[in-house]
């Protein structure tokens, strides 16, 4: 169901196809994320606010719990042109280890687009995530930091980018990827 209220409303309710507000890091409905939802979107000043809340069951599981809500609200504005900013927060409601209780894992961050001219756009996108230490089983909670920065455009008929990606992680691991 897809409805426009004369407020200038949009609501969505149903099998809803979803994306991320950070350039499709965390999920996208490219990916077949379309889970049964609600959104809203309103344009708001500026810019675009959605909010969101979707749950995704994929039924009877003997072996492993993963079924969790999803909630999450971003906004996205242009404050001049060929600039554009974006900034979110996403809360799943996630069954820890036993698949006894919820407990929330939260990514937020930050993002933005310049447009260079000449086919070229440039993106940096900066994300945080909290996850409570019951889903990890783990003593303490899981904090981290992701980071992305790329340069990709367009030449002729053929595209081109350079991506490089920064994320915190454990110490002995390798924490970097360069494309």
């Amino acid at each position: 169901m897809d409805y426009t209220f004369r407020n200038g409303v949009e609501a969505k309710a149903g099998i809803v196809p979803l994306s991320d507000a950070f350039d499709d890091i965390l999920f996208s409905s490219d990916w077949d994320y379309n889970p049964v939802a609600l959104s809203i979107e309103k344009d708001l000043g500026p810019g675009r606010l959605k909010v969101f809340g979707a749950q995704l069951n994929e039924g009877d599981e003997p072996i492993a719990h993963d079924d969790f809500s999803h909630y999450q609200i971003d906004y996205r504005f242009k404050p001049t042109e060929g600039f554009t900013l974006n900034t979110g927060v996403t809360c799943a409601d996630v069954a820890d280890a036993y698949g006894t209780h919820t407990k929330p894992h939260i990514n937020y961050g930050l993002g933005a687009m310049i447009d260079l001219g000449m086919g070229l756009k440039a993106k940096a996108i900066l994300l945080g995530s909290h996850t409570d230490r019951h889903l990890l089983a783990a003593s303490r909670d899981g904090e981290g930091l992701a980071s992305k920065i790329e340069l990709a455009g367009t030449v002729g008929k053929d595209r081109f980018g350079l991506m490089g990606t920064y994320a915190s992680g454990e110490r002995a691991a390798r924490d970097s990827f360069w494309s």
